[in-house]
């Protein structure tokens, strides 16, 4: 899979390992053209939670459950290989970004060649002098595979799609725990029967008690009613608001590198600017 990203998250949300940290952001920050070619390998299924029983720990606060069991457990590992690239093209021309652009999809179509033996070179001649006046990075991690690449050899457009092509058969031969199978409690019959067990035994115990009871301490109105406690807290727009703080942060980032090249820039050439 490649994609081409607008924004330095995207690393992040279209990588299969989800972790862009090995990523050179000021070059993505800099540059016209980021693309990420992400390859995922699973060789087995995700373990049934039929045979998963919830442990309880008896007496514990139903308000303090997310603060000592978490919102999710590990139930297991998946195992293959994954294989993340993010590449960066900064243009000296601007002009060029559409040639440039055309170039660089055409290249990482992942998969054997389409065009005859004399097209698909005069097409890789014409794309080599599409990309000749660019900057061109690549950041690439891996996780199973074995060797991948010989040592020394650099990176590049073509080598990035050779070796996508080919890690399904490299994790065959090599394969490695790639991430954490993360289960929702929610998802045991065991937990939501302790759990309703609790609800049930917690509101009867709310009803009983004088100081809740129409005219008691707690309900002079009588409007009081027993209110469920929030078991497991939602995590889940959590990541909207991280991916919005994330991408301000890149910008700032971006703003104040600008600010200091420029305090570089005699102040006669800014005026003249």
């Amino acid at each position: 899979m490649h994609r081409r990203i607008q924004k330095f998250r995207d690393a992040n949300r279209y990588m299969c390992l989800g972790n862009a940290s090995f990523v050179n952001e000021t070059k993505v920050l800099d540059s016209e053209l980021n693309y990420v070619v992400s390859v995922i390998v699973n060789n087995d299924a995700q373990a049934a939670t039929e045979a998963m029983v919830f442990q309880d720990i008896p007496g514990l606060p139903l308000d303090r459950f997310t603060e000592v069991y978490g919102d999710s457990f590990i139930s297991g590992f998946t195992e293959g290989g994954e294989f993340n690239a993010v590449i960066s093209i900064k243009l000296n021309d601007k002009s060029k970004f559409k040639s440039v652009k055309q170039a660089v999809d055409v290249q990482l179509a992942v998969g054997p060649p389409t065009l005859e033996v004399g097209a698909s070179e005069s097409v890789s001649k014409e794309h080599s002098e599409a990309l000749r006046n660019t900057e061109i990075s690549i950041s690439v991690n891996w996780v199973g595979g074995g060797e991948i690449k010989r040592p020394g050899v650099p990176w590049t457009i073509q080598s990035v799609v050779a070796v996508a092509n080919a890690f399904p058969s490299m994790v065959s031969r090599s394969s490695a725990r790639t991430q954490a199978i993360l289960t929702r409690y929610t998802s045991l019959r065991s937990f939501q029967a302790w759990k309703w067990t609790r609800l049930v035994e917690e509101r009867r115990q709310w009803e009983s008690d004088p100081r809740n009871q129409m005219g008691g301490e707690n309900n002079k109105s009588g409007k009081e009613r027993y209110e469920e406690p929030v078991i497991i807290l939602n995590y889940v727009p959590c990541s909207l608001y991280t991916a919005e703080l994330f991408d301000a942060l890149m910008n700032y980032k971006k703003i104040w590198k600008r600010i200091g090249e420029s305090k570089l820039v005699p102040p006669e050439l800014l005026r003249r600017c």
